[in-house]
């Protein structure tokens, strides 16, 4: 969930998939954190912020374009669906085959139809709908992000969905099928700006776990903070931290509420415009650290830039040779990559060399499936929330070893 002020879904979990990096990222912080992610990416999934948390970036059932053959049938009923809903797999409200659909208002569906506004569902449901509503706000809202963690809107939707039933199951969370549908649907409708700072209040939740108990998720913790090593999903509840204190920068939602893990490693305020810097982590979220001197708003397309970040990364943006903000160019795995050219790997994808090694020019190597073995340090990753853990692409549900 979004716990913290930013989503930290997904942010804090891309840096690995940037070019020459040769780091994973946190995409997990919880179901709507992500991640302007979690992450925080979200940290899990849902609101996204520089470094944010949980998340990652969520969204809910919002209509759309016709759906697909499991869905349900405008104004219509059947034996095995309802009327008028969106689909668990595929298409938003709108026309499609009578089976397994539900009234975007109430009921549910026996064959597959997503729980519909203000209502719960099963964990299957609720969850179809916050990942609808979670990664059509993460692809609207964090081109950049998205666009390096999925090849598709749909592939981030059944990789959320999955991530989101494990968190609903949880020991300790703080999160019910009631207020996951509450979740999506205020996701639904809230603007890119919502949850960078201040929480969406429908997607805040703390678990019941004390400091010290294991965890995965922000939600089990009582602190809202799972404080998890680098590339495991295995943590355990520890209080934030405040202004001047230790914190990790792959787990922003250590810092208390309003701060940022500053290049130093330790919670810091964020700088307003003007303010001084040394990296985009101490300015505000709509702000960037130019020439590692002051925060100031980064130029738009087709306007002047000094320096690789100078330029809107949420508007996928680059500096280009000629010191002008210009369009991203996103390629597939087994394409060239050149951040020098704005060519940058899509969809959990690295930038290889010759060595294997990443690098910013190069190759994409595609990420490794679940279950398969993976090296960051060689450029094969894992795909987005997988962590590259002892070795294995492991996805959330796959950690059987936390102690719950």
């Amino acid at each position: 969930m979004v716990t913290r002020s930013r989503w930290g879904f997904l942010l804090a979990v891309l840096a690995v998939l940037a070019p020459a990096c040769s780091e994973d990222s946190d995409p997990s912080g919880g179901v709507g954190g992500s991640g302007v992610g979690g992450s925080g990416a979200a940290s899990g999934h849902g609101g996204a912020g520089k470094g944010g948390s949980g998340g990652s970036a969520g969204r809910a059932a919002s209509a759309g374009s016709a759906g697909q053959a499991v869905g349900g049938a405008a104004g219509t009923t059947s034996n095995a669906g309802g009327s008028s809903g969106s689909t668990l797999v595929g298409g938003d409200s709108g026309s499609g085959n009578p089976v397994g659909g539900r009234s975007g208002t109430g009921g549910s569906s026996d064959a597959g139809g997503e729980a519909g506004q203000g209502t719960s569902g099963t964990p299957a449901e609720v969850c179809a709908a916050y990942a609808k509503a979670s990664c059509e706000r993460f692809a609207a809202c964090e081109v950049v992000a998205f666009r390096r963690a999925y090849s598709s809107v749909d592939r981030c939707r059944e990789r959320t969905a999955e991530s989101c039933v494990d968190e609903l199951s949880a020991a300790g969370t703080g999160l019910t099928t009631e207020s996951m549908a509450q979740c999506a649907d205020a996701l639904a409708t809230a603007g890119c700006t919502a949850g960078v700072t201040r929480p969406i209040p429908e997607c805040t939740h703390e678990g019941s776990k004390g400091t010290g108990d294991s965890c995965r998720y922000d939600t089990q913790c009582a602190s809202g903070f799972c404080n998890r090593p680098l590339r495991t999903w295995c943590g355990v509840c520890a209080p934030q931290v405040g202004v001047g204190e230790t914190c990790d920068p792959n787990r922003p939602n250590g810092c208390e509420e309003g701060l940022a893990c500053g290049p130093e490693l330790m919670c810091v305020t964020p700088s307003g415009q003007d303010g001084s810097c040394n990296s985009n982590s101490d300015c505000q979220p709509t702000l960037h650290c130019m020439l590692a001197i002051a925060c100031d708003v980064p130029p738009k397309l087709g306007e002047h830039c000094t320096g690789p970040t100078a330029c809107s990364d949420e508007d996928a943006l680059y500096c280009d040779a000629d010191d002008v903000c210009s369009m991203v160019t996103f390629v597939e795995p087994g394409e060239t990559c050149d951040s020098e050219l704005g060519l940058s790997c899509a969809a959990s994808a690295v930038c290889t060399g010759e060595d294997g090694a990443p690098h910013a020019s190069g190759k994409c190597q595609a990420p490794a499936a679940d279950g398969d073995p993976c090296m960051i340090e060689t450029g094969l990753s894992c795909e987005t929330p997988s962590l590259c853990s002892d070795g294995i692409c492991a996805a959330p549900g796959l950690a059987e070893a936390c102690e719950d």
